[in-house]
């Protein structure tokens, strides 16, 4: 990816940004926290996005910040202001950023 891309991305996360928590349930399970990400919609009617259900939510974050093995997948969890997510989706298609759809479920 572009140098000035990458700054401009990591500018972005910095402003409108949040840090997450990513686990992948492995044994042991794998963690990372203070993940910057943009996290958009978060189950509350008044606050969805087009495409976005509720109690699902949306994010990007930089292909950089994870390091488990293979990046993201489905299946691992994003736990973002103590509630917890699976991804359903992962989209690692554009260079350097993960998005993905990530639907809510009870802490396990």
């Amino acid at each position: 990816m572009n140098q000035s891309v990458q700054r401009m991305q990591r500018r972005m996360l910095r402003r409108r940004g949040q840090t997450v928590t990513l686990r992948r349930n492995t044994t042991p399970p794998l963690v990372l926290e203070n993940v910057p990400a943009r996290v958009m919609g978060d189950g509350a009617p008044e606050e969805l996005v087009g495409g976005i259900g509720q109690k699902q939510i949306a994010a990007i974050i930089l292909k950089e910040s994870v390091t488990f093995p293979g990046g993201l997948k489905a299946g691992d969890v994003l736990i973002h202001e103590g509630q917890h997510y699976t991804l359903l989706t992962v989209d690692g298609a554009t260079k350097g950023v993960y998005a993905y759809v990530a639907k809510s479920r009870p802490p396990t």
